[in-house]
């Protein structure tokens, strides 16, 4: 996840709709680094990241799960939104 000004040296929690995401880690004051849980392929989840001092950024429709079955189409499809 992309950003500005994240704050380095807090708690921090993200989830997909309403799964948590696992192995969070803010990098820098630019990127916090997640692995996405599991979804229900071709749906799309809002992103919400929340720090320990409450402050919470919600980014509607921020991810969406493909499927990966068919690695020609996710390489074909990689990056566009």
């Amino acid at each position: 996840i992309h950003g500005r000004n994240i704050p380095t040296g807090k708690g921090v929690s993200v989830t997909f709709g309403r799964r948590a995401a696992t192995n969070v880690v803010i990098e820098n004051a630019n990127r916090i680094k997640v692995t996405s849980p599991a979804g229900d392929r071709n749906t799309e989840a809002d992103i919400q990241i929340t720090f320990d001092d409450g402050r919470t950024y919600l980014l509607k429709s921020g991810f969406r799960y493909i499927d990966g079955s068919d690695n020609v189409k996710v390489m074909k499809n990689f990056g566009k939104k």
